[in-house]
């Protein structure tokens, strides 16, 4: 039921918020799009999570359709406890096929092996993305609105599930400077009953300080999906970047 009210909480959304910005929306707050950077345009992220949490990054345009992109990160970086580094490097690779049009929406294949944390055993708490397709359409409506949704397949299946997942989100901006993020992810690909109940949903505000400078300010997993323990819940997240080229 509630999977089913995500659904209609993005189309109510979108036309109730209120204009956008020129670097490209790499990603939502969990969830991809199809935004890409343009040849020798780079971002450099950095993602403070829950558990003292730290993933940064380095993403860059390869070419005009073609971007990739390397993070690391662990947990217990800030705060109490022994800090425990991510297992391996996240790998982001994406390949924009089809441009947006008037009509037609973008259309991205990518494949991401960064979840978010704190990992579990061999998994992410949060999948990875794995093998992915996605598209995204704009819309100028008092300001630009996007619209992204996509179908993946995570390799972290040791929980015994591997099946294929779906994932939505939208933008929004409301002023020159700032905008609404939201993405859903439907969990169809997790193997443990409290982690699939719900699915999650994340909602975020992002500003842009400078020409180069953003912070976001996201709250995520609003339905509280998960077992109660430390891992699960209602959490936050503060995301920076540095957005260039060269």
């Amino acid at each position: 039921m509630k999977k089913t009210g995500c659904v209609l909480f993005f189309l109510f959304l979108s036309f109730n918020l209120f204009a956008t910005f020129e670097n490209p929306l790499f990603v939502l707050i969990d969830n991809p799009t199809c935004g890409n950077y343009y040849r020798g345009q780079y971002e450099i992220r950095t993602r403070m999570e829950p558990v003292g949490g730290i993933l940064a990054g380095i993403y860059v345009g390869i070419t005009d359709n073609f971007s990739i992109g390397v993070s690391y990160g662990g947990d217990h970086i800030i705060g109490y406890g022994d800090v425990q580094g991510y297992k391996n490097p996240g790998v982001e690779v994406r390949f924009r096929l089809i441009e947006e049009t008037l009509v037609y929406p973008a259309f991205a294949l990518g494949f991401s092996s960064q979840g978010h944390g704190p990992q579990i055993e061999s998994r992410y708490r949060i999948k990875s993305k794995g093998f992915y397709g996605v598209v995204s359409k704009n819309f100028d409506l008092i300001g630009n609105l996007s619209f992204h949704g996509g179908i993946n397949y995570s390799l972290e299946g040791s929980d015994g599930c591997k099946n294929p997942n779906v994932f939505l989100g939208l933008e929004k901006s409301f002023t020159p400077l700032y905008s609404f993020l939201a993405d859903y992810d439907f969990a169809f690909n997790e193997g443990i009953d409290a982690y699939k109940e719900n699915g999650y949903l994340n909602v975020a505000l992002k500003g842009y300080f400078a020409p180069h400078i953003s912070i976001e300010f996201a709250v995520r997993n609003l339905f509280r999906t998960g077992d109660g323990t430390n891992n699960d819940g209602l959490n936050r997240i503060l995301k920076l970047s540095y957005f260039d080229g060269f």
